[in-house]
């Protein structure tokens, strides 16, 4: 049988300086107002980027010149 430890309460000081942190930029969007957020954020758009944009154009380029995987 699993049993579940119960989570202390976060402190209250930790709860204002994650308020003042979010609450200080209104024109940043959400995911980018913490301040390790561009060390995750850029990353993942770098990828997307290259899984959406890269890879197809790689390839249509491949296919236009006729050459096949063997």
């Amino acid at each position: 049988m699993l049993r579940y430890q119960q989570q202390p309460m976060p402190s209250t000081d930790r709860i204002l300086k994650y308020q003042k942190i979010y609450q200080s930029k209104p024109n940043v969007p959400l995911w980018m107002r913490t301040p390790r957020s561009k060390l995750i954020v850029y990353p993942f758009y770098a990828l997307f980027a290259y899984s959406c944009v890269a890879m197809p154009l790689y390839y249509t380029g491949l296919a236009m010149a006729g050459k096949k995987n063997e």
